[in-house]
Parts: structure tokens; sequence; C-alpha cells
């Protein structure tokens, strides 16, 4: 591939500015093309040439001052290698670049939808749930801030609305339908409301108070978030002394609707699938602890 032809490429992509999500080297960044073959400033990335022949080349921030980034290779003897195999980085930053050139209309659109219910597409005879926001209002949204992308609503998989780019790359991904639309992914993230989410978090439950997050090997077993994003309480691994708070939790538990003096409304059960504990709402105070072997146990804070 020649130079001509490279640019050529990546004008009609639009990958002349590149987004490279670097977690290793703790950088998410744009690169933008430089046609120079002699030097690459901040955050540029292209093909220079030395004296040893032509080489790939990009420059990011770091903990030393200015690092090597994303895009670097050894040396070719000639420029046509050399912008072959640059082609070949480029295209596995094509899906996070188009994702990330819908950035700011993801941010509008969720600023509008967060914490409602959505209608889905199609509503069962019975279904006399009021929604805040009907199915063609959402077809009128997603055409305002995503023109031109198409979108799937499965509504046999968690009621997943999943917004498509026209280079068939999945910019945003929510859970909405049933339950207000408090949980998405965008840019290879997962979000409760505004709040990124680790490779801790496992599952979430919601009500008219707020959303509860339920965390795996974390520090915290479960956050209580308010539909503004805010912080409402933390129930802290150590808070439950008792020995069955060690475990991992994996889901919110159902079982605590069949206990007449836990009722659903004022009270949450999470479980691990061997031991359960039920949580008053409103305090986060630990009222009650289960084994699955019928063994009951009981636990005052």
């Amino acid at each position: 591939m020649t130079r001509d032809e490279f640019e050529k490429y990546i004008h009609e992509n639009k990958l002349e500015s590149l987004f490279t999500m670097s977690r290793d080297m703790g950088g998410e960044y744009n690169l933008q093309y430089t046609k120079s073959d002699e030097f690459v400033k901040l955050h540029e990335y292209g093909c220079l040439h030395d004296e040893k022949g032509y080489y790939l080349a990009s420059r990011a921030d770091g903990e030393r001052g200015y690092e090597t980034g994303d895009i670097y290779s050894e040396h070719y003897e000639t420029e046509e290698e050399a912008l072959d195999e640059l082609k070949r980085i480029v295209d596995c930053y094509k899906g996070y670049t188009i994702v990330h050139s819908y950035k700011d209309s993801v941010n509008k659109f969720l600023k509008v939808i967060a914490g409602k219910t959505i209608e889905p597409p199609f509503r069962s005879k019975w279904d006399d749930d009021k929604y805040d926001i009907s199915f063609s209002e959402l077809d009128s949204l997603i055409n305002q801030f995503f023109p031109g992308c198409p979108y799937v609503y499965d509504l046999y998989f968690d009621d997943k609305i999943n917004i498509i780019a026209p280079e068939h790359v999945r910019i945003l991904g929510i859970k909405a339908g049933f339950e207000k639309a408090v949980y998405w992914e965008f840019e290879d993230k997962a979000y409760i409301m505004f709040n990124e989410l680790e490779g801790t978090y496992c599952d979430y439950d919601s009500d008219e108070t707020g959303i509860y997050s339920l965390y795996y090997n974390s520090q915290y077993i479960m956050i209580k978030y308010g539909y503004d994003g805010s912080v409402l309480y933390k129930l802290e691994r150590g808070d439950f002394s008792c020995s069955d708070a060690k475990f991992n939790p994996k889901t919110f538990s159902t079982w605590t609707h069949f206990h007449d003096e836990f009722p659903c409304e004022k009270y949450l059960g999470i479980t691990n699938g061997t031991v359960s504990i039920i949580i008053e709402r409103k305090t986060c105070k630990i009222v009650h602890s289960e084994r699955n072997n019928w063994q009951t146990k009981n636990h005052e804070e």
C-alpha cells in the first residue's frame, strides 16, 4: 500500500483521528495521523523513515513523560510494507473509533432516558403498566440523536436495546423494558446510571428509591445509587461479622418474597447460591441470613 492509498483509506473511513483504549498504559486518547515521515508529536501516529528503514510510531503521555503509544513497529525495508502493517493496526481500532465518535450523542441520549421506563415494542394484552417513554418516543429519540443508525430491541434477552452504527458496530446497549433504564454498555464499559462499573460487578436491582448494584470479591458487597447517580449507601463486607458475610454474592435473591416477616417492599435478598442474606432497603441493616440446607440462622445488627 502506498502512502497516497493509505491516506485515502483513512480519510474515507474517518480514521485520520484514531481513538485508542490503552488501559494497560492507563490512557484513552485520540491519535491524529501525521503526514510527516520524520517524527510524530504528542498524540500523533504515522509511518516514519530513518537510516534503518521504515517504521511505525506514535506518542502518548506516560509516567516518565512522553512515551511510545499504541502504534509502533520494527523496521521494514519498504514504505509499502510498513503501511500495510499500519492499515492492519488501524483496522483494529476502527470499531473503537467509530463508537467513540458518537460519545456526545450517547451522553445527550442517556440524559433523556436515564432512570425512566421504556415501553417495549410488543405489549401483551394484560400489560397495563404506565411507561415514562413510549416506544414511538424512543424511536423518535434514536432518530434524533443517532440519525441513520438502526437499532434492535431484543425482547427475549434482557429487553435490551442495541443501537448500531452504519458500519455495523454496536454503539450502545441499554437494558430497559419493564425496568427503569439504569444499566448500559458503551465503549466496552458497563455503567449503572453514570457510574462506571468495575470487573467486580455482577448484578443489579432497583425500586422507586434507588438502584442496588451487587459486587463480587470486592470491599463492598453492595452499593445503592440514587437516580441522579449519587451514592446513597454502601454495604461493606466487614459490616457483617458472621462467617456467612464472607461469601461472594452472585445475584439478588427472590426467596425473600416467600417470607411474610420480610416483605419485598421493605427488604432485599442477596445470595451466592449457598447462603442468602436479607437487608432492610431503607437503612441497609442486615436482618437475616439463611443457608440453602434450610438450617436457618438469624443475625441482628
